[in-house]
């Protein structure tokens, strides 16, 4: 098997770790650079790779149905080369695109298909991701059981292989389920936390950090220190790869400056949530419903009349976003088991969500 040249092996890596780290452009820029090379039969793997890296970029903006076109062509020349690694990175990189455009079925589908492959070559590592990225959708889903089961999969490899990266996006996955499921969270997994990604430089990274930090602080009653926390997040979080992740900490800010008593800051937040410039910043998160929800109850505290159309547009999304999952089990945790998703439910109209009997 034919492999790239050293030069361009060497710009691979660079554009990989480019998009490791949130520059966006620069990961861009290496990834077209090397599709432009000429694409003989021994640059093949090279090319794609690129395909692959390019796929990766335009995925982590939002851009699904053109991210899944590079996949597919990546995938494709995997196998024609008959290359097991690089099958297995393309295909974690479908799986994290299907969990970020909510294409559950593909998503779960795809994930078991992964394992198996990962398993055949001896590749602990991308078992391990596929792990992270199935536990996440569980996560996002509000299928707690199943998003414990699998993080403790996962976190007994990561640690077993040392890998960073893994154990902090683990991590922090854990506390995001704490959060909402009401648990206790100590106060040295925050550390850790914050610890691990400032080692780390991954920007979106320590921006979340920061936000769950907050969190867990305005929870704790220590809302001078979630006010800090907050306003690092807001700082780390300002590069393109953290524009899912923005939206949560301004709604974040919106309510803590609702618990502070200060309702214009509050309402500043709001304005700067659902203003159309071009598109509305909080339709921009993973979760906009919840965040609606959010919005809902500091337009209600400062008495403002439009608070019903917040209600409005997260059920909305709700119902949007529940349609999106087929499997009843998935769908009713993701209505049922995700607070402000419940609290939504008793507005939609009968019949628009499922309705589950144990």
């Amino acid at each position: 098997m034919e492999t790239p040249t050293l030069v361009g092996l060497c710009r691979l890596h660079v554009g990989i770790a480019a998009w490791s780290l949130g520059d966006l452009a620069g990961a861009d820029a290496v990834f077209s650079e090397l599709l432009e090379s000429p694409t003989h039969s021994e640059d093949l793997l090279l090319r794609g790779c690129a395909l692959m890296g390019s796929g990766m970029v335009v995925y982590t903006r939002g851009e699904y149905g053109r991210a899944e076109g590079l996949l597919d062509a990546a995938l494709s020349l995997a196998h024609q080369l008959h290359h097991p690694w690089l099958e297995g990175q393309v295909l974690l990189n479908q799986v994290a695109l299907y969990r970020l455009s909510m294409c559950c079925a593909e998503c779960l589908a795809l994930y078991p298909q992964l394992l198996q492959h990962c398993q055949a070559i001896d590749d602990r590592w991308t078992a391990t991701a596929a792990r992270l990225e199935a536990a996440t959708l569980y996560v996002q889903l509000g299928a707690w059981e199943k998003a414990r089961e699998t993080i403790e999969q996962a976190v007994a490899t990561a640690d077993d292989l040392g890998a960073l990266l893994l154990k902090l996006r683990l991590l922090l996955l854990r506390l995001r389920m704490a959060l909402a499921t009401g648990e206790e969270i100590a106060g040295a997994d925050v550390d850790q936390a914050l610890a691990m990604a400032h080692k780390l430089g991954v920007a979106s990274l320590l921006a979340e950090a920061w936000l769950l930090s907050g969190h867990v602080q305005q929870r704790q009653g220590r809302l001078m220190e979630s006010t800090a926390s907050l306003t690092q997040a807001r700082e780390a979080g300002q590069g393109e790869v953290a524009w899912r992740l923005l939206p949560e900490i301004v709604a974040a800010q919106a309510q803590l400056a609702m618990a502070l008593g200060d309702n214009e800051s509050a309402l500043a937040c709001v304005a700067e949530l659902v203003a159309d410039n071009p598109r509305r910043l909080i339709e921009q998160g993973m979760d906009p419903s919840s965040l609606y929800m959010t919005c809902h109850a500091v337009l209600i505290a400062a008495g403002e009349p439009w608070a019903e159309q917040m209600l409005v547009r997260g059920r909305r999304l709700l119902a949007e976003q529940a349609g999106l999952i087929a499997d009843e089990e998935l769908r009713w945790a993701f209505c049922k088991n995700i607070a402000r998703h419940r609290a939504l439910l008793t507005m939609l109209p009968a019949g628009t969500l499922p309705a589950r009997t144990d």
